[in-house]
């Protein structure tokens, strides 16, 4: 009994040495496999050898392996064309939609604080006012910052409005209809981000600079980061906007554009960063709130910012477009969440003005990679990317991404070019407007959305021009003309519809189709 005992103890020690031997094997090629130079060349290689394609006149890229190791943070192409000035891992570029984390940080810090409770309805902490009944007495922070209010984005409060508070915003959120029912859906929104970010002001007294500077910038070593778009603008080193124009002979021109933004919405999109900073935090992040051994956020709080907390089931919703082949894609806190083959992926991508952006974690591989680019609305952030991603992971690149990307750029233009020649076959030909084209003139105004000027162009007496925040920057006077009936088109894109009191016969308001998903927006007659 005694040898069989001597035995089994035997057999059990090799077990678990074998065991043990395997498992350093594993970590020790993983490790091998991520901080190869030549898998690094080969992203390097990638990223700069395809600007030319994108149009993308610069771009920043940051590599994290090991968990906290930076393997790569520099810059290719130009941050000013005109100038030839190159990007550095340095220059700063607006993060855009990649400061939602941020923001669902700083109120996981106040959770870990015991100064606010994600669980707690925010009636708690400030008065709500909802056009849902139900939505106003049941939200909580889990709602604003998931998506899953059964608000739909509404992004033509804020764009451009650069007077707009975030009081105006939180006070005119019962003006905006819901699109279904509350936590039944996702439905994207700017307004709920930045809502959730004046919760944490309000509790607390301070602003997001503020509260980001002391929580998170400072403590990661970020130094350059910062939300003051001035201190962006009037840095030796910032990217500048970039867009595309097509020109009369078919050419797609790259021209540099103008970049502003709502400070109201901050906490949804306002933060100005570098490739070297998003490397420091997203280190904390690989590290499950631990930088450089020192405690920025609980564990239990970076886990449940990397839990799905709303599906997106809708195949048509603009993820499933930008991410064909994620089959399971859900929102946490601040971040996309998805598996990607066979390892779980936390990531998130950034739009605005002249520049778009991504940050990609791959938690439990202990892999990051952060994207900026100075040319908006751009795919080349998802292409690289997830060729990054493919290398990183030792694997076979799941597509040429160059290829997937422009093919799924070729697909949204063709359905905007189906949707813009359905739109012109419905038009009504010969037309004329019900009431004299002086008559439609006067300031139309609406709770949240604000107020437009419907006025005669100035060289043209025969045509209409409208002046409102959503369709110019800076704001002013853009063509109105005539579509058919009471209807005019405002910067080839939103339908405004005149109304006439059944009664008196005079026009008394305006709709227009700012949120799709809705019913028009209705602009009263002030």
């Amino acid at each position: 009994p005694n040898r069989r005992l001597y035995r089994l103890q035997l057999v059990k020690m090799m077990v678990s040495c074998l065991r043990g031997f395997f498992l350093c094997f594993f970590l020790l090629m993983h490790t091998c496999i991520a901080v190869d130079p030549a898998i690094i060349q080969k992203i390097r290689d990638f990223a700069s050898s395809s600007l030319s394609q994108w149009k993308v006149p610069g771009l920043a890229l940051s590599i994290i392996v090991d968990n906290s190791t930076v393997a790569l943070s520099e810059g290719y192409g130009y941050r000013d064309l005109s100038k030839r000035l190159p990007v550095t891992s340095s220059t700063l570029f607006p993060i855009a939609s990649c400061t939602k984390a941020f923001t669902t940080a700083l109120m996981s810090v106040h959770d870990d604080l015991g100064v606010y409770d994600w669980d707690a309805h925010i009636s708690t902490y400030l008065p709500v006012a909802l056009e849902d009944p139900f939505a106003q007495a049941m939200l909580t922070g889990y709602d604003m910052v998931s998506h899953r209010t059964g608000l739909p984005s509404h992004d033509m409060v804020w764009v451009y409005n650069n007077n707009l508070t975030i009081q105006e915003i939180w006070k005119g959120l019962q003006y905006l209809q819901p699109c279904c029912e509350f936590r039944t859906e996702f439905h994207y929104s700017n307004l709920m981000l930045a809502s959730a970010a004046h919760v944490i002001e309000t509790i607390t007294g301070s602003i997001i600079d503020d509260l980001a500077s002391k929580y998170l910038f400072n403590p990661l070593n970020m130094t350059k980061t910062t939300y003051n778009l001035d201190t962006l603008k009037n840095s030796p080193d910032h990217a500048l906007p970039y867009t595309t124009e097509e020109s009369l002979n078919g050419t797609v021109l790259v021209v540099e554009t103008q970049y502003d933004y709502a400070y109201a919405i901050a906490g949804a999109g306002g933060i100005n960063s570098n490739v070297n900073d998003l490397a420091q935090w997203t280190i904390m992040q690989l590290n499950r709130g631990v930088y450089h051994g020192k405690r920025i956020i609980s564990s239990n709080m970076i886990d449940l910012m990397h839990e799905e907390m709303m599906p997106v089931h809708d195949r048509n919703e603009t993820f499933y477009i930008w991410y064909p082949f994620l089959f399971e894609i859900g929102y946490g806190l601040g971040w996309i969440v998805a598996p990607y083959r066979g390892h779980k992926l936390v990531f998130h991508p950034g739009n605005l003005d002249g520049f778009s952006s991504l940050v990609l974690l791959l938690p439990d591989d202990g892999i990051a990679v952060n994207i900026l680019c100075n040319m908006e609305e751009n795919l080349f952030p998802f292409a690289l990317g997830f060729f990054a991603a493919d290398m990183l992971l030792g694997l076979e690149p799941l597509y040429d991404w160059n290829k997937k990307y422009a093919d799924i750029q070729s697909q949204m233009d063709l359905e905007d070019a189906r949707e813009i020649a359905q739109r012109n076959k419905e038009r009504v030909p010969n037309t004329v407007p019900s009431h004299p084209i002086s008559a439609f003139c006067g300031i139309y105004s609406h709770p949240i959305y604000a107020r437009a000027i419907v006025q005669l162009d100035p060289s043209n007496h025969t045509n209409l021009v409208i002046t409102y925040h959503a369709f110019a920057q800076p704001m002013q006077p853009v063509p109105l003309p005539h579509w058919h009936y009471d209807v005019f088109l405002a910067v080839d894109e939103f339908f405004i519809t005149f109304q006439t009191d059944e009664y008196n016969g005079q026009i008394t308001a305006f709709t227009a189709n700012l949120e799709l998903i809705v019913d028009d927006i209705i602009f009263t007659r002030v």
